[in-house]
């Protein structure tokens, strides 16, 4: 559009108040705001990985779905919720791990020679888990994760319905992240060995408030990618003179800014996904840019921008950890096998557990108190009594872990919520939409990090990789914000998705 025609456009409608129906509602405001609270405490609460902060989360996530829920004069939630198949399939596994809470084949002992199972007597043809204490995990535990995440999606679906609420969620999400992000940058340039130089985690390899830098390195990588998407969109918006381009520039700085949080994790896996996620968005652009006539809105200096600076940011921070990234790829390079022997031995072992109990699983967050009872026939899983690692938590591949604690049964709603997800995206043209597909890329990349890592053990990692799908299979349908003439923005012909059927 040229300058003459664009100012033709906005001369032809006065100024005005935007339309009371592409107004956030009170409601709508008040569970988006909810919402983003719930998310930013995630994070922070030391990646909510204790009892105390998982309770928190959940009274949060309760609390935003009883105002979503809340009955109004004007909107039936309840209906839209009931509509919702990702409602009926959470429901369904969430009285799946009750049951397996209810009826305990096995019970956690331990005194000051060790621990073990102990055999109990329940009821063989329902879900059975392992009775063991709270702070240790148990299927109450994975009911409290869980239960959180399922109502934190209720509630985006039935009480977020305007792109205006949709982008403001994911723009207080990547603020957060950035923080976090400069979090991790002042740790490692202060050499911190306290988290928030007061608390003295576990482990020693914190990053920002995360104990474990592969849960920090996924949750840059998502947030980096949905940065990214915004700054895509918003640019597209420059182009046809519907924004400003200072949003675009501030969005694509968050967008370095997370990936170079990323590589300051030292995530092997993180920084070879996020440089194979950088690749493929680029050369999407790249093609797209190649075609004025079908993708004319593409602004022109995203690319460069981008580019420009991940370049200048990388070589100013690339002697400070040189070094490091160094000693961490070099025995990948040297003797890859060697290097992912007891994870790969693991994965085996976990595999074997779940097909001693395929159809109901060990129980949800038993997987600690079965699996050495299938370890033990596999000794290079420990290591050599120097260095080898005493006890597996997790078995660092989430998608064979979660399988042997649900079982065939318990994976089967999730399977379901993962195909109507998958064909609603589809049906939607996501890959036409910039926010939609970047957005995607990132939670593929952070499901691909989950097949070597404990990464959806984090409650702040899944529950915020949960938000980003649900915001955006919600995104095609959200009505779009008004642009500075108060009428409805006429979207570009390349971001309409496809009419829907249902």
């Amino acid at each position: 559009m040229t300058s003459a025609r664009l100012q033709d456009a906005r001369s032809a409608y006065p100024a005005k108040a935007a339309a009371p129906e592409f107004r956030p509602s009170e409601r709508e405001s008040a569970v988006t705001a909810l919402t983003a609270i719930h998310l930013c405490f995630l994070p922070w609460a030391l990646g909510t990985m204790h009892v105390e902060s998982q309770l928190v989360s959940l009274a949060l996530g309760a609390l935003g779905f009883a105002v979503a829920a809340w009955p109004g004069s004007k909107s039936r939630p309840a209906a839209a919720l009931l509509r919702f198949p990702v409602f009926w399939a959470g429901l369904v596994l969430l009285v799946l791990i009750t049951v397996q809470a209810l009826n305990p084949a096995w019970k956690y002992s331990r005194d000051d020679t060790g621990w073990w199972l102990e055999s109990l007597s329940h009821v063989p043809w329902l879900p059975a888990g392992i009775g063991a204490p709270l702070d240790r995990s148990n299927p109450w535990r994975a009911l409290i994760v869980l239960g959180s995440l399922w109502l934190l999606l209720g509630a985006i679906w039935i009480g977020v319905r305007r792109q205006v609420s949709l982008e403001r969620l994911f723009a207080v999400l990547i603020g957060n992240a950035v923080l976090l992000a400069a979090l991790a940058l002042a740790q490692k340039l202060a050499g911190a060995k306290e988290i928030f130089w007061t608390y003295r985690p576990s482990n020693e390899s914190f990053v920002a408030s995360f104990i474990y830098p592969n849960h920090a390195s996924p949750y840059f990588n998502l947030m980096a990618a949905v940065a990214l998407g915004l700054a895509w969109q918003r640019y597209r918006r420059v182009r046809v003179g519907r924004a400003g381009i200072a949003g675009a520039r501030l969005l694509t700085v968050a967008a370095v800014l997370c990936g170079i949080a990323v590589v300051f994790t030292f995530s092997r896996a993180a920084i070879v996904l996020l440089l194979g996620f950088a690749c493929a968005i680029g050369l999407v652009i790249a093609i797209r840019r190649s075609s004025p006539q079908k993708h004319s809105s593409e602004h022109p200096e995203f690319l460069p921008l981008a580019l420009g600076l991940v370049l200048a940011l990388g070589a100013g921070l690339g002697s400070l950890t040189a070094d490091r990234l160094q000693v961490r790829f070099a025995p990948l390079l040297t003797d890859p096998a060697a290097t992912a022997l007891s994870r790969r031995v693991a994965s085996q072992a976990t595999a074997e557990m779940f097909l001693d109990r395929w159809i109901w699983g060990w129980g949800a967050g038993c997987f600690r108190h079965a699996f050495p009872l299938f370890a033990r026939h596999h000794p290079q899983i420990y290591g050599d009594d120097s260095t080898g690692r005493k006890y597996w938590e997790h078995a660092h591949n989430d998608l064979l872990q979660f399988p042997a604690e649900l079982g065939v049964v318990g994976m089967a709603p999730l399977g379901f919520a993962a195909l109507w997800a998958a064909r609603r995206l589809v049906r939607k043209r996501f890959w036409r939409q910039p926010t939609a597909l970047s957005g995607i890329a990132g939670c593929g990349i952070t499901l691909l990090h989950a097949s070597v890592d404990f990464v959806f053990q984090n409650p702040a990692v899944l529950l915020t990789w949960g938000t980003v799908i649900i915001v955006l299979l919600r995104w095609p349908d959200a009505q779009p914000p008004m642009p500075a003439t108060g009428r409805p923005a006429r979207i570009p012909a390349q971001d309409q998705p496809p009419p829907d059927s249902t």
